[in-house]
């Protein structure tokens, strides 16, 4: 039997920028003849643990002027431990087959880590429109670039369907998160207006 022929994903992002949001088109594709288990399905936990789609979306840091927007996991505090690790659920992508998906992000795009919720004191709500919210402040970036993380799925890493997210797969083979691949977009040059956390925000550099 032929070796089965294993090649790095392809991924293409077009970035379109309107007044009120960064519109993210993503095509991830399959070249290979093996699956591909790309961790797109971010998830959070509420204040009774209940497991929710991650309404923000994707991952968001800002650094050396450029917006980085990855779909994978998200870095966690580098001085603390945390209590669960936050690895995102999959989408399976089968041999020679593309994943596409658009990513709507409100403008000003704000910087977002799931171990990292926004502090807000006690009674306070954001503030009115065209203000800076709390623990923010303003910026604009040069570029901007997408990241995907994914697992080349061998016949060793075991998967089940998640019981929160439909359509989703649960990762069951412990430690294999480690072994994430990354495939990434390029930067694209373009003036994004973002909201930088000014707290402890821990932000993710690519490999």
């Amino acid at each position: 039997m032929a070796a089965s022929n294993v090649n790095s994903p392809a991924l293409q992002a077009n970035f379109s920028l309107s007044k009120d949001a960064l519109t993210v088109h993503m095509r991830l594709v399959n070249p290979s003849d093996v699956p591909l288990l790309v961790f797109d399905k971010l998830w959070k936990g509420d204040s009774s643990g209940k497991v929710l789609p991650d309404q923000e979306g994707i991952y968001r840091f800002v650094e050396d002027a450029t917006l980085r927007l990855l779909l994978g996991q998200a870095p966690p505090p580098a001085n603390k431990n945390v209590l669960y690790r936050n690895v995102p659920y999959l989408t399976r992508v089968e041999a020679h087959a593309t994943l596409e998906r658009d990513i709507v992000l409100g403008a000003p795009v704000r910087e977002h880590n799931v171990y990292f919720p926004p502090a807000k004191k006690k009674g306070s709500e954001d503030k009115k429109d065209g203000d800076v919210p709390e623990g923010f402040t303003t910026d604009v970036t040069k570029n901007v670039e997408l990241f995907v993380e994914y697992l080349v799925a061998t016949a060793d890493i075991k998967t089940f369907p998640s019981p929160f997210l439909p359509g989703a797969l649960n990762l069951d083979t412990p430690g294999a998160w480690s072994r994430a691949l990354l495939a990434r977009s390029g930067p694209t040059p373009l003036a994004v207006p973002v909201l930088r956390r000014t707290d402890a925000f821990q932000r993710w550099t690519p490999p």
